[in-house]
Order: structure tokens, then sequence, then C-alpha cells
């Protein structure tokens, strides 16, 4: 039987809310925080896990190991077939985290790591060469910034933000350390004990290296997908084209997205003054009323909004394949 709005209590709603902001937040954290059991909690979760939550992942910051984060949009006019097969062969490029199909002036949207500008053209150029013909538009942007709100779905209040993808100074992983991050990537409420079971580390040497990993902004936080379509909400992407503006303003629009209850993530771009907002919402008059607010909070700062669906999501890997391929490749 498929989870619906309607069969949310305020129990599961808590414990979503509470998962987004922090997913390592341990049982008996969780069973106080609604206030009943920890049989009761233990049960609501594996229900939630089951049906609705996709998937608990660290908030890993790349730019601190080395790398730029690139989105890359492509308008094509391949046919479905054709469409298909391109997307086969991007889900083989490691470095490649994310794609999605999208609806409006943009087909696809590609986000990716490379360690450096020229590398980058160089592999764009490499996964688009068999489909150049059929590619009528190309946007390549520079991620500056990306905040998740951590926002509950369903309270704001409780949001806290997280901060990733600035270019900072490098910060090295030895092999440990590595494979304590690919461990945590792949369940981050694995406890010191599973852990240590998986890589064969003491307990004290992982919670010294996880709390050095934490402190130095490599991870960034821990939250949850999820499958935001069973319970009675979808996702819209919208681009902002900024104007050229003093960093107060720009600060006060940035705060004032990340207030919203209806903003997931925004992306910030440079060199272009540009921000892309992955919204979570009820239905168009909730995705009406967020655009009329904002056009009338910021008119002053708003040059342009472009509004895209979502057609499907095609890989999401969390960087699995990145942290098991790509970085010992740079750390050789």
């Amino acid at each position: 039987m498929d989870t619906n709005i309607q069969r949310l209590d305020k129990y599961d709603k808590m414990l979503l809310n509470k998962l987004m902001i922090d997913s390592q937040t341990p049982l008996k954290y969780l069973s106080k925080e609604i206030n009943r059991s920890k049989s009761f909690t233990q049960y609501r979760l594996k229900n939630l896990y089951d049906k609705i939550i996709e998937k608990a992942y660290p908030l890993i910051d790349v730019t601190r190991l080395g790398f730029i984060s690139f989105d890359l949009y492509i308008k094509t006019n391949l046919n479905k077939s054709e469409e298909l097969k391109f997307i086969e062969i991007l889900k083989k490029e490691k470095r490649i985290f994310y794609i999605e199909r999208l609806v409006g002036i943009f087909s696809i949207r590609i986000s990716f790591f490379e360690k450096n500008i020229p590398s980058s053209s160089n592999f764009i150029k490499e996964i688009l060469k068999d489909f150049i013909e059929k590619i009528d538009d190309i946007k390549v942007n520079i991620i500056s910034s990306l905040v998740k709100t951590n926002n509950g779905i369903f309270d704001s209040s409780l949001g806290k933000t997280s901060k990733l993808f600035e270019i900072n100074e490098n910060v090295i992983l030895d092999k440990k350390a590595l494979k304590i991050l690919q461990t945590i990537n792949k369940n981050p409420r694995l406890s010191y004990v599973e852990i240590s079971e998986k890589t064969k580390f003491s307990r004290e040497f992982i919670k010294k290296t996880i709390k050095k990993m934490e402190k130095n902004k490599i991870i960034r936080g821990y939250t949850i997908d999820v499958d935001i379509e069973k319970i009675g909400f979808t996702s819209k992407l919208l681009i902002l084209k900024i104007k050229i503006c003093n960093k107060e303003n720009y600060n006060k629009l940035i705060n004032y997205l990340c207030s919203c209850l209806v903003v997931n993530t925004i992306t910030t771009y440079y060199p272009d003054q540009l921000i892309s907002l992955e919204l979570i919402i009820k239905n168009n008059q909730e995705f009406r009323n967020f655009q009329i607010e904002l056009l009338n909070k910021f008119s002053n700062l708003i040059q342009k909004v472009e509004n895209l669906d979502y057609f499907d999501e095609q890989k999401y890997n969390y960087m699995d394949d990145f942290l098991e391929k790509i970085l010992p490749e740079q750390n050789l």
C-alpha cells in the first residue's frame, strides 16, 4: 500500500523534519523528540525508510578535497531513443554525480566535479562529441555555493542551512579517512561499532577521524532525500538572473530564500549572477504565490526568472562512484 500525505501523522512529520536537519540523530533522541517509546519510534522509522525516505547521506564538500563543482545545462533536439542512449553514456562517467531531465528552456542538467576549468572543458567536449549535432544550446556554470536549507517539509522554523561547494583551502585525506568517508556515505546512521566492523579500524580512531572531517568542513552535515511525490508534493526548478548589486542586498535575498519553506536547495553560480532554486511545493497556486512574493520583495534585484519542470531524475549516486573511483586516482 502506497504512502501518501493523508497517512502521515504528526509523529511521521516530526521524524522527517528532524532527519532532514540531521539524519544521524540517534534513536533515543528521536524518541524523546516525539515523546514516544524507542520501539514505537523504531517502527515508524522503518516504515518511513521503506516507503518515503530514499537515502540518508552526509553532505560532503568536495571543494575541500581540491575539486570544482559545475552544472552543465543542455538543450537538445534528441528523439526519445537518442536521449536515452545519451543518458546511458553519461551514467558511466564517474565525475558526474547528478543527471536530471528537464522541461523548458533546457532539456538536461548535468552536475559534475573536475580539478580545474581547462579539464572541465575537455570533459564536456568528450561527453558531447557523439551528439554535438543534436545539441541546440549549452550553458556551463561554475557552482560557487550550494545551500541545503534543510527546511522541514512541514515546518521551515526547524531548518539549519548547510553551505557546500565554496572554494577553500584543500584538505588531503589518507586512505583510512577515505575508507571511513566511503562507509558513512553509504549509511550515515551506522554506529561506531558498525563502522569498525566494516573497516577494521578502532572505534576511537573512527570517532576522531569523523570529528576531524566535520571540523575541516569536508562533512557539512547529514540529511535525507524524500520521495516527495508519495506525500503529495512536487518539485520545480527556478533559475534567477540577478542584477549587479552590492553584497548586502545579495545576502538579504539569499537569507530570505533560506527562510522559505518551499525552497529546498539554493545553487549560486560564478561568474554569471545566476541562482537556481529547487522548490518543493504542494500545488501550482503555492508556486505562483512564492514567485509573486519573491518578485515583489526583490524586484530591484531580479532581472529574469526561468521556470523549469523536472521530467525525471536519472542518477544521484551520492558520490559513491566519485569517492570509490576518482579520489583514489587523485591520491596516487
